[in-house]
């Protein structure tokens, strides 16, 4: 990521935290509390909205980003594979792909010049 990179220990990291948060949020809790997938996204996305607002007050603020950056990172999860639980390997897979391309488009096409980041939001926003 700009400025800072991935590399593949961390590209691994989010695949597992996706493959994660699909298996055991949606399909394990949709199968133990006996509804659908569809009422299992619907529950997740109600708990972290009300989450996410209870958040700010979290009085250190780093750690307050640790839990939203997460928290953020499993509902993007979520909002991209809803209502397509079964093509969630793949969804996942492409979104490393835009992480490493994207890394790779700012350090390589860029410069890794923060100055040029509009750019590299252009090119994500045309992929």
């Amino acid at each position: 990521m700009p400025l800072c990179g991935f590399n593949k220990k961390m590209l691994d990291g989010i695949k597992m935290f996706a493959d994660g948060a699909l298996e055991h949020g949606i399909i394990e809790r949709s199968q133990k509390r006996g509804v659908s997938i569809d009422e299992q996204f619907k529950k997740e996305f109600e708990e972290m909205d009300v989450f996410l607002k209870e958040t700010e007050k979290i009085d250190k603020s780093y750690l307050r980003k640790q839990i939203t950056g997460a928290t953020l990172l499993a509902r993007g999860i979520y909002e991209e594979n809803q209502g397509s639980i079964e093509k969630y390997i793949q969804t996942t897979s492409n979104m490393i792909n835009l992480f490493r391309d994207m890394d790779d488009h700012f350090y390589t096409n860029l410069n890794g010049d923060y100055r040029r980041m509009p750019e590299l939001f252009d090119w994500i926003n045309k992929r």
